[in-house]
């Protein structure tokens, strides 16, 4: 298995969150661009300067190259796992990854999103834009995106 990489915030971090959930607040869904995994693999490249993303960007564009794409890694808590430690949600900090169980009607694949948590919420990018979801809604495992001394 691939070794995790060891992740360091920037220390101004909690600023660089709240300027990066401001910036894609007004984002819209787009496969390939702007959906949950780069939502959050952009978060990690801009608080860590690690793309968890670099292997697959520009890689896929469609609903059908998703499928295939998340299909390839067991979906994308799997994806999750194999790039970040894991912690209970109770642990997990600002900025961590989340992931909610959406109420998609498509492939059992699109059934979980990543997003990225803020306080009392877990936001993600949806179909319908950003999303914020009550953490007690989040499901109960969360990825560390580094040390979040506050």
């Amino acid at each position: 298995m691939k070794k995790k990489p060891k992740l360091t915030r920037q220390e101004n971090w909690p600023t660089l969150l709240g300027n990066y959930l401001d910036e894609k607040r007004q984002s819209q869904f787009d496969y390939g661009r702007m959906d949950c995994c780069l939502f959050v693999a952009d978060w990690v490249a801009l608080v860590t300067g690690f793309d968890p993303a670099k292997p697959w960007r520009n890689k896929y564009g469609s609903i059908k190259t998703a499928f295939k794409f998340l299909k390839e890694f067991g979906g994308v808590k799997n994806l999750a796992n194999g790039l970040f430690p894991s912690c209970a949600l109770h642990e997990a900090c600002d900025g961590d990854l989340v992931a909610w169980r959406t109420t998609n009607k498509e492939p059992a694949v699109f059934s979980t999103a990543l997003g990225i948590l803020d306080s009392r919420y877990g936001i993600f990018m949806a179909k319908e834009g950003t999303t914020y979801i009550p953490r007690a809604a989040l499901q109960r495992r969360a990825w560390r995106v580094g040390r979040c001394k506050q």
